[in-house]
């Protein structure tokens, strides 16, 4: 009767670890397309050559999902490519005075060479995927004849090379990797059942039966150990394939006393369902995170089609427009990646309001030639009347409307070149006209300053002496006199103003320095002022509380997690090779008892804080 509830028990062993496999399969799935390789690369300024360029460079990528990636992003440019080329091709046909309807796009031939290369990435692709889908059920067809061989070992008579045979059946079985998903149910049943029933019909070598098991042991708590491992892993993909493998390891192992088969199995499924509930929680985090940055491009959508409504109107514009649309771009490649399908129409979206701006600069600095004759006669008349403003003497008035005509000249566009430093000098010549006049006026100014320079150097000076004495209440009193002396003294000279702006705050920090606490009582000062702060603010006392309240469950987290370490450790202590094992749980249980030392700090200071303090 033991024997037939043992087995039962294995047999459920065996379903549970499946559906774990199952669900790291999948979480496997979902980690590798979040790791996999991404291509940030913007191809709106390639040209076709480029672009086919590209193709034939990426179609033997060793990375068939980076290469799919980039792929896609390519005929996305290709695409849009020869839409402008069909809008510029048909404009020229209408100018020609051709009728719309008649206009037929000519064949490219670039077109033709990509959707080749493309082609044959797709076919390399559909091979992969049909040699990979072959090895998987070849590897099916392997373990079934494992299974038949085990099954006529079961049924024939005992011999001495028996346990041997079986051994060496287990390592063939351990040998073959990956089969399809549908199958893995019933043959891990019907393994186990071989498997089980051979061990259990085994009487000739009771020793090396007893021993067997004892090493079978010894490998269950080694995969417990690695398993426990797989939550410090940082990589979900990493993690899963791990998990994935330790877990298919276990079913390979054979059986294990049976006064601990209970309690290990139990051990090693806790720490599994551990394992996949923390990285399905942190995929769950990535996720979200996704969502995140989804909102974020969306937002620089949003921007860049703003910033289009309306268009720059000199080339000087167009070059800060064009920063603009680069610094978004840059924003863009910076914020993480979206959900797959909401992603791609995402950037399909900034891709075309982007799009949008070149093509209007474009059109814009083909305008431009015409324009810059117009534009010549514009800036001639802004001439004429800088030349009358530059003899007037209403300095503010005058400042203003000759500021006016400088923001005009700002808005004109360029000038044929041969003309463009002429007029400029012409125009920047009245500018100087009148402010060399308004200088002259302005020398009493000069005097002002020089009498501010020699009140400063005073104050630097009396500074530099305070720094000899002994510091105390006074020297810091007649410090804040000195430097309320100097925030109201005005203006000095520029070319002394940076030097002795030097002078003032080096001797400043020096003199503050010596006032200043050491670190940890100024920062425990600080949390006590943050603390009377909040108890002093409206709510103030249910305030403290709730904080309190925050730093107590903090505490009790923290020691339910350093209880639970201490278990383990006395768990694995009992296993060989744990040393390297037992020194992380030491060094964690350090942390633990580091930070719950310092939050008990945190619930002293806090404790003796009253509510109405401030």
């Amino acid at each position: 009767m033991e024997e037939i509830i043992n087995r039962e028990e294995e047999h459920i062993e065996v379903n549970s670890g499946v559906k774990h496999l199952e669900e790291a399969e999948q979480l496997v799935e979902e980690a590798i397309a979040e790791e996999q390789v991404q291509d940030h690369s913007d191809y709106s300024d390639f040209s076709k050559e480029a672009l086919l360029e590209k193709a034939r460079n990426t179609v033997d990528h060793p990375d068939t999902r980076y290469a799919a990636e980039v792929f896609r992003k390519l005929h996305q440019a290709f695409d849009t490519l020869l839409q402008q080329e069909r809008q510029d091709l048909l404009r020229q046909w209408v100018e020609e005075g051709n009728e719309p309807r008649d206009f037929k796009a000519p064949a490219d031939a670039s077109r033709q060479q990509f959707n080749a290369v493309e082609l044959q990435f797709r076919e390399r692709k559909a091979e992969e995927k049909r040699r990979a889908e072959e090895e998987k059920m070849a590897n099916y067809k392997k373990k079934l004849a494992i299974l038949d061989k085990m099954k006529d070992l079961v049924d024939s008579e005992e011999t001495k090379g028996s346990l041997d045979k079986i051994k060496e059946l287990q390592k063939e079985w351990r040998l073959i990797k990956s089969i399809p998903l549908q199958y893995r149910d019933d043959l891990y049943e019907r393994y186990r059942f071989y498997l089980d029933k051979f061990y259990d019909n085994l009487s000739i070598e009771n020793e090396l039966k007893q021993r067997d098991r004892e090493v079978n042991l010894a490998a269950k708590i080694d995969l417990c150990i690695k398993m426990d491992e797989l939550l410090q892993e940082k990589s979900i993909k990493n993690a899963m394939i791990l998990f994935n493998k330790y877990r298919e390891d276990w079913s390979n192992i054979g059986p294990v006393p049976r006064e601990v088969s209970d309690e290990i199995y139990r051990r090693f499924k806790e720490t599994a369902d551990k394992v996949l509930a923390s990285k399905k929680e942190q995929m769950e985090v990535i996720n979200a995170e996704r969502a995140s940055n989804l909102k974020l491009k969306i937002l620089l959508c949003e921007k860049l089609e703003t910033l289009n409504t309306t268009w720059p109107e000199t080339g000087k514009q167009w070059a800060q427009r064009a920063e603009e649309v680069e610094a978004l771009m840059d924003e863009w490649k910076k914020t993480g990646q979206g959900p797959r399908q909401e992603g791609d129409e995402a950037w399909n979206r900034f891709r075309e309001a982007r799009q949008e701006f070149f093509n209007a600069r474009r059109n814009f600095f083909k305008k431009l030639g015409a324009d810059r004759e117009e534009n010549l006669q514009k800036k001639l008349a802004l001439c004429e009347q800088a030349e009358k403003l530059s003899d007037r003497s209403d300095w503010g008035k005058t400042t203003e409307e000759l500021l006016k005509l400088q923001e005009s000249w700002k808005k004109i566009g360029p000038t044929p070149e041969q003309k463009s430093d002429e007029v400029w000098k012409r125009f920047r010549g009245a500018f100087d006209a009148f402010f060399e006049r308004k200088n002259q006026a302005f020398k009493a100014r000069k005097s002002e300053e020089k009498e501010n320079l020699k009140i400063k150097t005073g104050i630097v000076e009396a500074l530099e002496a305070l720094a000899s004495e002994e510091p105390g209440e006074d020297v810091f009193a007649r410090l804040k006199v000195l430097q309320s002396q100097w925030m109201q003294t005005g203006f000095v000279p520029a070319a002394q103003k940076e030097e002795l702006q030097k002078r003032f705050q080096k001797i400043s920090d020096e003199l503050y320095g010596r006032f200043r606490k050491n670190r940890d009582e100024a920062k425990q000062s600080m949390l006590k002022e943050h603390f009377e702060a909040m108890a002093g603010s409206p709510d103030g006392a249910n305030r403290l509380k709730f904080e309190e309240r925050r730093i107590r469950d903090r505490i009790t987290a923290l020691r339910g997690e350093l209880s639970t370490m201490e278990n383990n450790m006395a768990f694995f202590s009992r296993s060989k090779g744990a040393d390297s094992f037992l020194k992380q749980f030491e060094e964690k249980k350090l942390q633990l008892e580091q930070q719950i030392k310092r939050l008990e700090q945190e619930l002293k200071t806090i404790r003796n804080v009253k509510p109405g303090n401030a």
